[in-house]
């Protein structure tokens, strides 16, 4: 098939090297302004269209006059798109054949929207997946589903561990998806319209990692969990207001009843301090603090805190 990539991130990028690996022509490649956090920019999408002679262009919409002659221009058989900046319009989808495909992860229709997975882990949700679906012009996330890719999640479960998940499955998927689509040995499924049915997921900010320690034990543990790696992290203070970021804990299911104000270090365990929270305990194990980069050192000043306070 020929097909078009537009789109961002590294994830988009490694999809159309193998796509390439599988025989599929790559037509044209469009990129828009990239993240700071992703590991490919526009520069590498550039060089792979120039290493691979294919026609390339940057723009933060798809719905310009020149842009779509441009998806015209190269008779692609379908796109797909990954992380593009916004909606895409009816005649941008209909540059193509069989449509636009779209790599979502979130469990369509339940999950639409930003941070997914990371809503997914703070909501307890067993499973995330990795939905492709086609693109229906001027909507999100709502078209027909062409396949999905489950995976499980369970209170060990970080977010760097779906993002590492999603580098291995979103390629295969996407060549399953386009393989499919040609041998019509898969067939849409159309979503539901129902706003019951779906959940609209907004984007988060290193401020919303900020953790509040009358909560539960399991909530807290899921949001250092969902603000992990590759995010900026769960964060507290202490009592000197020293910014505490705590990328990993576990929760303390054997802890005997006790009284202790929420936030409180209480002891050491295995050379962790273990922290109160509203409603259970948490042992912390790998954190840091402003100005100190080890994660041992950081540990030891947390323990020498004990009976203090988080805040």
């Amino acid at each position: 098939m020929r097909i078009a990539i537009l789109g961002r991130s590294e994830l988009l990028l490694q999809t159309a090297h193998y796509l390439q690996q599988k025989n599929h022509t790559i037509a044209l490649v469009g990129t828009a302004r990239s993240e700071t956090h992703y590991r490919a920019h526009e520069d590498d999408f550039e060089k792979f269209s120039t290493q691979n002679n294919i026609p390339f262009f940057c723009s933060q919409t798809l719905n310009k006059e020149e842009i779509i002659d441009k998806l015209k221009s190269v008779n692609a058989d379908i796109a797909i798109t990954l992380n593009w900046p916004n909606l895409i319009g009816s005649d941008a989808c209909a540059a193509f054949p069989m449509g636009i495909l779209n790599g979502h992860a979130g469990d369509l229709p339940r999950y639409r929207g930003n941070a997914c997975p990371n809503w997914a882990i703070i909501n307890n949700e067993e499973k995330i997946a990795l939905s492709i679906h086609k693109i229906d012009p001027h909507s999100l996330d709502s078209g027909d589903v062409i396949l999905k890719k489950y995976f499980s999640l369970d209170q060990n479960i970080y977010i760097a561990d779906i993002y590492e998940w999603l580098e291995d499955i979103t390629p295969l998927a996407f060549c399953e998806a386009l393989d499919g689509l040609e041998n019509e040995t898969l067939q849409p499924i159309h979503q539901s319209n129902d706003p019951q049915d779906s959940l609209r997921c907004y984007p988060r900010k290193p401020e919303d990692g900020k953790i509040n320690w009358s909560d539960q034990a399991e909530k807290v543990h899921a949001l250092i969990r969902a603000s992990s790696h590759p995010f900026s992290g769960a964060y507290t203070t202490l009592e000197n207001e020293k910014k505490v970021t705590i990328w990993r804990a576990e929760l303390k299911n054997d802890e005997p009843p006790f009284c202790a104000v929420p936030g409180q270090i209480m002891y050491r365990h295995d050379g962790h301090p273990v922290i109160a929270c509203g409603k259970g305990a948490l042992k912390v194990t790998e954190i840091s603090i402003k100005g100190i980069k080890n994660n041992n050192d950081a540990l030891q000043i947390l323990m020498k805190s004990v009976r203090s306070r988080l805040h």
